[in-house]
């Protein structure tokens, strides 16, 4: 089950972006050594930098997931583009690649990779309400939501229609079977939480 509180568009704990800033470094250092001898020395500084952070012995496994991971990132760019243009043909095609390179399976949690903001109510946020609404969900095989309904809400009925108006609308990894097809597939939960910002 996922948590991720509204308005944050991350959902990315701090040790995650520390791991993924690494690793996007390490992508830009490759993209910085195929641009020619002027960007050797940037490279070689970012490479060093990686170095230290993962160890030496962790270097070629970090060069390995962040190649992956930029590949990854492109698509959910790509994703997101899709769907920000209504090209939901598109946007459904490239959630099964990401989904594909991740390996989604039974047992895994589908990972967004497009959201909508989740704005907060006016009159909750002047009143500094704060909340948490479970949603149980259901994903066709782009990855689309195909059914959501709170499960569960605190205080209730409060940012539900918030939540499900948002929700509605966001894109997951859609599961897929043994040999690699995306499927139908239910029975998730993913927590908004709506917090005064801090």
């Amino acid at each position: 089950m996922h948590k991720m509180q509204a308005g944050d568009s991350s959902g990315v704990t701090r040790n995650t972006f520390h791991g993924i800033s690494l690793l996007l470094m390490l992508g830009m250092a490759i993209t910085l050594a195929t641009c020619g001898d002027k960007s050797a020395g940037e490279v070689k500084a970012i490479k060093q930098q990686v170095q230290r952070a993962y160890g030496t012995k962790e270097f070629s496994k970090a060069l390995g997931l962040s190649q992956k991971g930029l590949t990854l990132a492109r698509r959910t760019l790509l994703i997101k583009l899709a769907e920000e243009n209504g090209d939901t043909l598109t946007a459904g095609e490239r959630a099964v690649f990401v989904s594909q390179g991740v390996g989604m399976a039974t047992g895994k949690d589908p990972q967004p990779v497009y959201r909508t903001e989740t704005m907060y109510p006016p009159e909750q946020y002047r009143r500094k309400i704060e909340g948490d609404v479970e949603i149980a969900y259901s994903l066709d095989p782009t990855g689309a939501v195909t059914e959501a309904r709170i499960s569960k809400a605190t205080p209730p009925q409060i940012f539900d229609q918030a939540a499900l108006e948002s929700f509605r609308k966001w894109r997951f990894t859609p599961m897929l079977d043994k040999v690699g097809r995306p499927i139908v597939a239910s029975g998730f939960k993913f927590t908004l939480a709506f917090r005064m910002g801090r």
